[in-house]
This record gives structure tokens, sequence and C-alpha cells, in this order.
């Protein structure tokens, strides 16, 4: 895998290395490993952030506001659980979270062939 297009924090960084281990990836599965580690990655700032500054912030009426961070920082950690899910590196409702990381992916690509397929002929 090439180096990602922006450079990533720590904990995104070991992730991605991780993931990239943990089975044979495909050009397009390699791509999507790489825009969720990139989502880890705004969320873990966001994160960041919002421990330096407080959770909570003084709006211009002086009301008592969440941290505009907060929706981005959810946002992005959404975004990284459903790509991980999508792959197959964490259990969805029917991957065995038991199965080898190549047994589980496996799993996926069937269920999205079969997937897709339905969804061609206009089943759901």
């Amino acid at each position: 895998m090439s180096p990602p297009s922006a450079p990533l924090g720590a904990v995104a960084a070991s992730w991605l290395l991780e993931a990239c281990s943990a089975a044979t990836w495909t050009a397009d599965e390699l791509r999507a490993l790489e825009v969720a580690a990139q989502s880890l990655d705004r969320a873990e700032k966001c994160r960041e952030q919002i421990e330096t500054e407080g959770q909570t912030t003084t709006n211009s009426r002086g009301a008592i506001v969440g941290h505009p961070l907060l929706s981005f920082e959810a946002t992005n950690r959404a975004s990284w659980l459903k790509a991980v899910r999508e792959l197959g590196l964490i259990g969805g409702s029917d991957v065995d979270t038991t199965a080898s990381a190549e047994t589980r992916l496996s799993l996926v690509r069937q269920a999205n062939a079969s997937y897709g397929a339905r969804h061609q002929r206009g089943q759901s």
C-alpha cells in the first residue's frame, strides 16, 4: 500500500497498519481502509481539541452549548465504524467475530455479491 495522501496521527496510522496486515486486500479495499483511517484521524484530532478546550463553550448570547467539534467527532467515528464493519474487521449482524479476518472478509464479500445480484434483479 502506498502512503496515505495526508499524514495520519499515531492512533490512525497504527490502526491502518494493523488493518492492512489483517488480510489480503484489493486496491479498492485498501482505498476504503485509507479513507477509514482518515476518518479515525479526524475524530481523534477533534477529541484532542475537545479535551483541551472542554466539552462545552459559551455562545455569543452567553448560553452554554456543546463544543462545535462534538458533532464532527461523532460523524467521523461513525464513518470509521461503518467502514470497518463493511470491510469485516469488526462484527456486524451477520459476521462471525470469532472467525479469522480472512474468513470474515470472505463472508462480507459473499454478502455484498449476493446483495448486488439481488439489487440488479430488483429484489431486496
